[in-house]
């Protein structure tokens, strides 16, 4: 769940490469200037949409509904500082109006800039006045900017909210707040696994075994004399002698990689960024917290230069055909989404449910 997304209408290719395979980012874009945006990262298999939630423009949201009623009405909330309070009061208490009319339970997040952690500054009580009167509650009980106070709030009626943890270990200046929700029935997930056989590996001395055991190898195994009937048992008894010596198994695809993040140097630098992270985790000193950050913005820069290099090298390499470059970053965007297509229904038992 993201604020100041700061997407517009061209951003299809980086929301695309920021989502992982089987995910969407359903979003709402600041219109008619630069900044702000709020979106969610939601997984396909939920049947999450967005929902027509109309309010003023003192604050910007998305609304997304689940086709699985059990679900909660997700939204994000971002509200610019500069913001009249008042008519933010009036327009966020008409959406949670409207919110409640759906009956569903409900989990809000985003950028409030309240300092509700400071109980003498009157703008944030009356927000939580408001929330309240609505039956939220709000979870967030630490700093989650760089500067002091909370201004990242996490609110829910009727979400049991747990495990919320706020963590300073972001490039951004806001930290990042992460939590668990329990008590919600969530569908099976599939994941993306194929079947395949290890043909390879066959060889004829086990092959013929199997061919006679279903019966093939005998000039009058079949009693029929109609064509398709005949068809019918060459058809089962090859399938038969094949499950035998190699049957389908499932095999879990493997999660594709974009080329400009296999490099040594990257690679080196992100087992060190790990490895800063986790120092910091167990001593939490200013100190580690210090060399992290600053270690943070060298690995962000290098990624950077990389995807860019790698990019121009591919375009520049195929200047001749102009039809090329499209043909190859339209590749590079869908690579991951086609491999959902190969999971069949009837794998769901075989695979883990996350969330």
């Amino acid at each position: 769940m993201l604020t100041e997304t700061w997407l517009t209408q061209g951003s299809d290719a980086c929301i695309t490469e920021c989502c992982p395979s089987g995910f969407s980012l359903l979003h709402t874009d600041r219109k008619g200037k630069s900044g702000g945006g709020v979106g969610i990262v939601t997984r396909d298999s939920l049947g999450y949409t967005i929902i027509d939630m109309p309010h003023g423009d003192s604050f910007e949201s998305v609304v997304i509904r689940s086709s699985n009623a059990t679900l909660p009405l997700l939204t994000v909330v971002y509200r610019p500082p500069s913001t009249n309070t008042n008519k933010f009061f009036t327009e966020f208490s008409d959406m949670l109006s409207q919110m409640l009319l759906y009956k569903r339970p409900i989990l809000i997040t985003g950028d409030f800039n309240f300092h509700v952690d400071d109980s003498s500054d009157k703008s944030a009580m009356s927000f939580i006045d408001i929330c309240s009167a609505f039956g939220l509650l709000q979870h967030v009980r630490e700093p989650t900017h760089c500067c002091g106070h909370s201004l990242d709030l996490v609110l829910s009626n009727e979400v049991n909210v747990s495990d919320l943890n706020v963590s300073p270990l972001t490039p951004s200046d806001h930290y990042y707040v992460s939590f668990h929700t329990q008590g919600m029935a969530l569908p099976t997930i599939p994941t993306n696994v194929a079947w395949r056989r290890n043909i390879r590996s066959v060889s004829r001395c086990d092959i013929f075994p199997s061919l006679a055991e279903a019966g093939l190898v005998h000039s009058n195994a079949c009693t029929s004399n109609q064509p398709d009937e005949i068809v019918a048992f060459l058809n089962t008894g090859l399938q038969k002698a094949v499950d035998a010596v190699a049957p389908l198994r499932p095999q879990r695809l493997k999660a594709c990689n974009y080329p400009f993040l296999l490099s040594k140097k990257l690679d080196k630098m992100r087992r060190r960024k790990r490895k800063l992270e986790r120092r910091f985790k167990k001593s939490g000193s200013a100190i580690d917290f210090k060399n992290f950050k600053a270690f943070l913005s060298e690995y962000v820069s290098e990624l950077r230069k990389n995807k860019s290099s790698f990019f121009h090298k591919k375009l520049s390499s195929s200047c001749d055909d102009p039809k090329k470059p499209s043909r190859q970053l339209t590749s590079y965007l869908i690579e991951g989404k086609l491999s959902q297509l190969l999971v069949p229904p009837t794998l769901a038992s075989f695979s883990p449910r996350t969330l």
